[in-house]
């Protein structure tokens, strides 16, 4: 009897053909690289202790990732690759530079107060959930899906201007905010845990330049823009403040607006349960015309 592992006939394995990458979008492949190139200067500025150069350099790296994707679009060449890098620079921008700045800004004005180990933990927890954010963006978002206008989770971005607006606003203010400093280790965890959730986040750049709006937010753009002229470090609090603490927000809205209408689908399912209970009965004993109904002979 022949053995079984000698009746089988065994094919070679084809190779997989790996693709070459042989043309790539020259300008917003430029303009992702000005965005890991000013998140580089970010963490080279914190190394030498000059934290609002830092901060400088993550606000103009914001800028360079607000344009890559819209040039990409505009010049229909948004691909692959440059999903990929772009996810690869704000690792080290919003992930990397924000949770260097925390730790050496606490390690230097409060490590009296505040554990460096504790502080240290916290920062590769940012940079884990950086990681993250980014890797299940580019699995769950396609590249022609590119220009949506929500985010799920909190964008790297955004938690990284919190806290290098909450720097600048230390050294701005710095002695009228003792507590600030110490508050820095949990505003890191909760930006941590929002941006692994799934909240719902506005695409703000995509909702502004997509379609037209009342002439109002014109007005309030330009009213943004005085306040950013004048109380420059509060403003910037405020802004991005206010957008992290819309997702919670919108969360709440939508599961209280859900309980709502549950409540009052029940409540209409309920009277007109009510309201049809004794008509039934009334129907059941009587007739048409409220006479007892014929029996009729077999």
């Amino acid at each position: 009897m022949p053995s079984p592992l000698k009746s089988k006939t065994w094919l070679p394995v084809k190779p997989v053909k790996r693709k070459k990458l042989l043309r790539v979008a020259i300008l917003p492949t430029l303009l992702t690289l000005g965005n890991l190139l000013f998140g580089f200067l970010s963490v080279n500025y914190i190394f030498r202790n000059d934290f609002k150069q830092a901060t400088l350099c993550i606000f103009i790296a914001m800028i360079f990732d607000a344009l890559d994707g819209r040039i990409a679009k505009l010049t229909k060449s948004a691909s692959n690759f440059g999903a990929q890098l772009d996810s690869l620079s704000d690792l080290i921008t919003f992930g990397l530079a924000p949770a260097l700045l925390i730790y050496a800004l606490i390690s230097k004005n409060g490590h009296h107060l505040i554990s460096y180990r504790f502080t240290l933990a916290l920062s590769a927890f940012y940079v884990i959930c950086a990681a993250l954010r980014l890797a299940r963006f580019n699995i769950e978002t396609p590249v022609e899906q590119i220009s949506h206008e929500y985010f799920a989770g909190l964008p790297t971005p955004g938690a990284a201007g919190l806290l290098a607006s909450l720097v600048l606003l230390y050294y701005d203010k710095g002695q009228n905010l003792p507590l600030l400093i110490l508050l820095l280790p949990f505003i890191l965890l909760f930006l941590s845990i929002l941006m692994i959730t799934r909240l719902r986040y506005a695409h703000l750049l995509n909702k502004i330049s997509r379609t037209q709006h009342p002439f109002t937010t014109l007005l309030a753009i330009l009213l943004l823009g005085l306040l950013l002229a004048f109380k420059l470090e509060e403003t910037l609090c405020a802004i991005f403040t206010l957008y992290i603490l819309s997702g919670p927000f919108l969360y709440i809205k939508t599961r209280l607006s859900r309980r709502t209408a549950d409540i009052m689908t029940g409540e209409v399912t309920g009277t007109s349960a009510s309201l049809a209970s004794p008509l039934r009965e009334r129907s059941g004993s009587t007739g048409e015309f409220g006479n007892k109904p014929e029996k009729f002979p077999k």
